[in-house]
């Protein structure tokens, strides 16, 4: 009986393990341009720029423009084989509809061990 108990708390032990946090810190992403809440209205250009840092090499930097009324994932600008520990990062989108709405801004980088990091501003049209 004493054999099955202790085998019971071994495994108890072992299904409570913790997940394992990354061996090397996340990215981290700075997002100069556009501010939060920034407004925007036809025929502007939405300038997204800012700078990525990590200890660890850099391999993907993405960033992506959401309609949230929609959910439509309207502007993606991908920029891989980035193989640095900083990149400044610059995209732009042309407003040519004047639909009133929410968009997300978000940047997102990738390093070498799979790391990901995220960052989002919220702006708006009108």
């Amino acid at each position: 009986m004493k054999p099955i108990i202790a085998l019971a708390f071994i495994c108890l032990l072992w299904g409570c393990k913790k997940d394992k946090a990354p061996e090397t810190p996340l990215p981290v992403i700075v997002i100069n341009t556009p501010t939060a809440n920034q407004h925007y209205v036809k025929g502007d250009t939405i300038r997204v720029t800012g700078t990525i840092t990590c200890t660890n090499e850099l391999t993907e930097v993405a960033v992506h423009m959401t309609n949230m009324s929609t959910n439509f994932e309207f502007f993606h600008n991908h920029f891989s084989g980035v193989n640095s520990t900083t990149y400044n990062f610059v995209s732009k989108f042309g407003i040519t509809d004047a639909t009133k709405t929410t968009y997300k801004v978000e940047v997102e980088g990738n390093d070498k061990d799979g790391n990901l990091a995220t960052e989002e501003v919220m702006i708006s049209i009108n």
